[in-house]
C-alpha cells in the first residue's frame, strides 16, 4: 500500500508514538526478512536523521522519541531515506557496520516497515551490525475482524491496527454490518444506529437467536456504533501504522437487523426471518447504494467488501418480484440471480471510485471483471476467480480462522468449531501446490478472520489473536523458502516480551501437550503418544493424579500404562512450567477390560465416535462439538450394555456427556440409570442418578461421578434418558434433542 503523505503528515505526530512499539530486547525478527546478514559487533547509536520532505522528517523524529534515542549524544548516526531505486515496492533496506548506518525505502510504507524491524532489534541504544533487503512477499497481509456481532470501542480497535503494523500486516476488513447488529453511522438513515445496533439477548447462554431490537437507553442492550469522526480517526490511525482499512458492508443476506427495520425491502410472502434483501425491488438498490455513498466517503480505500455469503435463496425462489427480475432479465440460476444484484451494486461502485471484494460464494454467478474474492470456505472459491482473471485473497477457515481454538478445548475460552493451532497457521499454505503459474499470479495474498461471536472483552479478542498475528505475518510476508519453524520459536520470544510491554493479552496454548494418539499394543497395555508444538520444551508426567515438577518422569512423546491411572503432564522450560497442564484421567478403568460392547438405540452415522468400542477406548472427547470422539443419539435414549469376560463388583461410574445450549441442540440427559445383571440373570438397577442442570452459553462437558450400590455382576447397562423434544424456554424450543456421551469408566 503506498500511504498518503497529506495523511501522514497530518496525524503522524499524534499516532506513530503508539503504533511504533516501544523497548524491545534483540533477539530475531518476525517476520522473517528475505536478506538478513549480522555481524558479531554491535553499534551505538546518537540520532536518527531523514533525507528528504517533511513528512519523513516528523515520521523518524517521532520514532526517535518512541524508542528514547537521544537527538544528540555520543555514537552514530542513522540516516533513513526514501529510495526509488529499491526494486521491490514496499521494500526497504537497513545497513549498518564500521562505515555506514542507514535505511532505505522505496516508499512511505517501506519506511514503516523498516522502522518495525529496528524496533525489534533495538536494545539500550545499541543496534547489531546488519545488512537487511527486505520486502513482503504478498501484497495482500490481511485480517478481518468482525464487530457486529460484538461491539468494541474505538481504542480496541486501535490496538488491534498496532498488533497489525508490529506484524508488518496491512488490510484491516473491517466487518462493520451483519443480521446481528450495524455498527456504522449512515445520516440518510439513522435508524440503523438507533436500532439496528443494540440488542436484547432473550437467551443469553445464545444470544444469536430471537434477536428483539433496542435502544442505547435500553440497561439490557448491548451494542454501539462508530460515528463517522471515529471512522475517520481510526482510518488515519491506521494510515499511519501502514494500515489501510477497507469496510464491509453485508449484502444481500445476512439482513435480519435491517430488514427488521425496514421490511419493505423483504422478499413478499416469504415465511420466516427476513435475513436477505429482496433484489427485485427498486427501492433495495436506492438504499444500498444512499448508504455505500456515504460509506466511500468515510472511507479512503479503494476498496468496498459487501459480503455477499450464506445467501438464502429460498426466499428469492419465493418471492414474486424476484421471479419477475428473474424472467425480465432471462436469468436461469439463483447465483445467476446474485451476480445480477452484484453487477449493479458494483455499477454504483465504480462511479464512486471503488473496487468490489466479496467473499466465494460470489463466484456461482458472473462477478465483474476487476472484482476481488476472499476464499473462506477453502480455497476453490478463490482458484475459480483466479481461473477468471480476478484477484484472489486465500483465508480458508480450517487455516486462519481466528474464531477457532488455537489450542485444547478443554483449556480454552469458548471458541468455534475446529482447531487453528499456531503452527497450523504458520503452515498457512497461500498458493495450493499444483496451481498453474497463470491462476497463482491472481492470488495477491491471504488474511485471517476472526468472528466475535463469543468475544465479548478486548482481552478475550487480544488472546485470540497473538501470537497468532506473529505466524501469519510470517506466512504472508516471507519467502516461503526461508520459513523455518525451529528459528521461528526462538523469535517469538522476542515478540512476546513485545506483547507484554504493549500490555496485550496472548495466548501460550502452544505450550501445552495434546494427546496425539493412543493404542493397545499386544501386552493390552495402553499406549499414548504426546506432542507439543513448541520446540524447546520438556515434558514431564505423573500417573497418579499428582501435578508434575523437575522431578517428574520425562517423556519425548510416548507414555505406556499399565493399571488405573490418571495421567498429567506438563511442558518445562528449565525448571517452569509453561502453559497448561494437561489431566487424563480414569485412563485403564475396569470398563477397558469390557468383551463387547452393545446398543439398543444406534449412534448416528455422523457422529460414531470411532465405532462400538469408542466409550472404553481412552480417548477423551474435547468441549469441541465436532469432536470425533462423540457419540450422539438423536431423539432417543442413549443405552449401551458392556460384557465382561470375569465377573467384577463395581462401586463407581463415570460418564461424559455433552452440552451446548447456544449452539447445538446436544443437551445433558435429564437421568442415568446403572444396572447390573445378577448371577440369576434379572437385571437389577443399581444406580438412579440425575445430572445436575447447567446453564451457559459456553461448550459443557458434564463429568458424572455416580455411585453403585456394588454387585457382583458380568453385564452392566447405562442408560442416558433423552428429553427427546427440547423443551419451552430452550433457545432451540420444539428441536429434536441430541444426546453426546464419550468414556466410561468404571472402578
Amino acid at each position: 500500500m503506498r500511504l498518503r503523505p497529506l495523511i501522514i503528515s497530518a496525524s503522524i505526530a499524534l499516532t506513530l508514538a503508539s503504533c511504533t512499539t516501544k523497548e524491545f530486547t534483540a533477539k530475531g525478527v518476525i517476520p522473517q526478512p528475505h536478506h538478513l546478514a549480522v555481524g558479531k559487533e554491535s553499534v551505538r547509536l546518537s540520532s536518527i536523521q531523514s533525507k528528504g520532505n517533511e513528512t519523513l522528517s516528523k515520521l523518524v523524529n517521532r520514532f526517535a522519541q518512541v524508542i528514547n534515542l537521544p537527538i544528540d549524544g555520543d555514537g552514530r548516526v542513522l540516516n533513513v531515506s526514501l529510495d526509488s531505486t529499491i526494486q521491490h515496492n514496499d521494500g526497504y533496506r537497513i545497513v549498518i557496520n564500521e562505515k555506514d548506518a542507514y535505511v532505505k525505502a522505496k516508499n512511505y510504507s517501506g519506511i514503516i516497515y523498516a522502522m518495525t524491524t529496528l524496533s525489534q532489534l533495538y536494545k539500550d541504544r545499541q543496534l547489531p551490525q546488519v545488512d537487511i533487503y527486505d520486502y513482503p512477499q504478498y501484497e495482500w497481509r490481511g485480517l478481518m475482524l468482525d464487530v457486529s456481532r460484538h461491539y468494541f470501542e474505538p481504542d480496541a480497535i486501535k490496538e488491534v491496527i498496532k498488533m497489525m503494523s508490529l506484524h508488518k500486516l496491512n488490510k484491516l476488513h473491517w466487518h462493520l454490518t451483519d443480521g446481528i447488529g450495524w455498527r456504522v453511522q449512515i445520516d440518510k438513515y439513522p435508524a440503523l444506529t438507533d436500532s439496528a445496533a443494540w440488542r436484547v439477548d432473550e437467551h443469553p447462554e445464545a444470544p444469536w437467536t430471537n434477536l428483539e431490537l433496542a435502544d442505547a437507553s435500553n440497561p439490557a442492550a448491548h451494542g454501539g456504533f462508530y460515528t463517522k469522526d471515529e471512522i475517520r480517526d481510526i482510518v488515519s490511525f491506521a494510515d499511519s501504522c501502514g494500515v489501510e482499512v477497507i469496510p464491509e458492508i453485508e449484502m444481500p443476506g445476512h439482513s435480519l437487523a435491517i430488514l427488521s427495520l425496514y421490511p419493505e425491502l423483504k422478499c413478499t410472502d416469504v415465511e420466516g426471518d427476513p435475513n436477505v434483501f429482496c433484489v427485485g425491488k427498486e427501492q433495495t438498490y436506492t438504499f444500498l447504494t444512499d448508504i455505500l455513498s456515504e460509506v466511500a466517503e468515510m472511507f479512503p480505500s479503494k476498496y468496498i467488501h459487501i459480503g455477499g455469503d450464506e445467501v438464502a435463496f429460498d426466499q428469492w425462489g419465493k418471492c414474486a418480484d424476484c421471479r419477475k427480475t428473474m424472467k425480465s432479465n432471462k436469468i436461469k440460476s439463483m447465483g445467476d440471480l446474485q451476480g445480477y444484484f452484484v453487477n449493479r451494486i458494483d455499477q454504483h461502485l465504480k462511479s464512486l471510485g471503488k473496487t468490489m471484494i466479496g467473499w466465494n460464494e460470489l463466484t456461482e454467478g458472473t462477478i465483474p471483471k476487476d472484482a476481488m474474492i476472499t476464499s473462506w470456505t477453502g480455497w476453490e472459491g478463490g482458484l475459480e476467480a483466479a481461473k477468471r482473471g480476478n484477484k484472489a485473497i486465500m483465508c480458508p477457515l480450517d487455516y486462519v480462522y481466528f474464531d477457532h481454538y488455537q489450542g485444547s478445548a478443554d483449556f480454552e475460552p469458548q471458541a468455534w468449531g475446529g482447531a487453528n493451532t499456531l503452527k497450523r497457521v504458520y503452515d498457512f499454505p497461500i498458493i495450493p501446490k499444483g496451481t498453474e503459474p497463470q491462476i497463482a499470479k491472481n492470488i495477491i495474498g491471504g488474511q485471517a478472520n476472526l468472528w466475535t461471536e463469543n468475544i465479548i472483552t478486548e482481552k478475550h479478542l487480544q488472546y485470540m489473536l497473538l501470537p497468532r498475528l506473529a505466524a501469519l505475518g510470517e506466512a504472508l510476508w516471507s519467502d516461503p523458502k526461508d520459513k523455518n519453524w525451529v528459528s521461528f520459536n526462538k523469535r517469538l520470544e522476542n515478540i512476546k516480551e513485545i506483547y507484554r510491554k504493549n500490555g496485550w493479552d496472548y495466548s501460550n496454548s502452544a505450550y501445552t501437550p495434546v494427546v496425539k494418539g493412543e493404542r493397545f499394543n499386544d501386552k493390552g497395555e495402553l499406549e499414548l503418544t504426546l506432542t507439543n508444538e513448541t520446540l524447546g520444551v520438556t515434558m514431564r508426567y505423573t500417573l497418579d493424579g499428582s501435578r508434575p515438577n523437575y522431578e517428574s518422569t520425562r517423556t519425548d512423546s510416548l507414555v505406556v500404562i499399565t493399571k488405573p491411572a490418571t495421567l498429567k503432564v506438563a511442558a518445562f522450560v528449565a525448571d517452569t512450567i509453561m502453559g497448561r497442564v494437561l489431566r487424563v484421567p480414569n485412563l485403564m478403568s475396569k470398563a477397558t477390560k469390557a468383551s463387547k460392547v452393545t446398543y439398543m438405540n444406534w449412534y448416528d452415522k455422523q457422529y460414531s465416535g470411532g465405532g462400538t468400542r469408542a466409550l472404553i477406548d481412552n480417548k477423551f472427547a474435547t468441549r469441541r462439538g465436532d469432536d470425533k470422539a462423540w457419540q450422539g443419539v438423536r431423539a432417543k435414549d442413549f443405552v449401551v450394555t458392556l460384557d465382561f469376560p470375569q465377573p467384577i463388583t463395581p462401586r463407581v461410574l463415570v460418564a461424559r456427556f455433552f452440552q451446548h445450549l447456544g449452539i447445538t441442540s446436544v443437551v445433558l440427559p435429564t437421568k442415568v440409570v446403572v444396572s447390573a445383571r445378577t448371577k440369576d440373570g434379572k437385571w437389577v438397577v443399581i444406580a438412579n442418578h440425575s445430572p445436575k442442570k447447567r446453564y451457559s452459553y459456553d461448550a459443557v462437558i458434564a463429568t458424572e461421578r455416580i455411585e453403585l450400590d456394588p454387585i457382583e455382576t458380568t453385564r452392566l447397562r447405562v442408560v442416558a434418558v433423552n428429553p427427546v423434544t427440547l423443551p419451552k424456554g430452550h433457545p432451540k424450543a420444539g428441536d429434536q434433542a441430541w444426546v453426546f456421551m464419550d468414556e466410561i469408566a468404571v472402578n
